[in-house]
């Protein structure tokens, strides 16, 4: 019998990105992690501040809520584009 479109399974989580070394992370496997051989929350926050850094005081006064923390991790894990500036 044929499945219906929404009774098939969903495709397996990928892998998350966080908790791993970063040699895993470097490994073929895990390539689609990597922005320009940089771990992509890495490099993404970089840009961010090469872009913004200068001009947002006391960036680094206060650590981020948890709720967004979260919210961005779990945007990396699941691949989806990450913005900061909606934040």
């Amino acid at each position: 019998l044929k499945q219906a479109k929404d009774e098939r399974e969903p495709p397996p989580p990928r892998q998350s990105i966080f908790g791993l070394s970063l040699a895993t992370l470097a490994s073929s496997a895990a390539a689609n992690t990597l922005t320009n051989g940089i771990p992509t929350p890495i490099h993404d926050c970089i840009q961010h501040l090469s872009v913004h850094g200068l001009t947002s005081e006391g960036i680094f006064q206060r650590p981020g809520a948890p709720s967004k923390v979260r919210m961005l991790k779990e945007k990396y894990n699941n691949g989806e584009p990450v913005s900061f500036t909606s934040m």
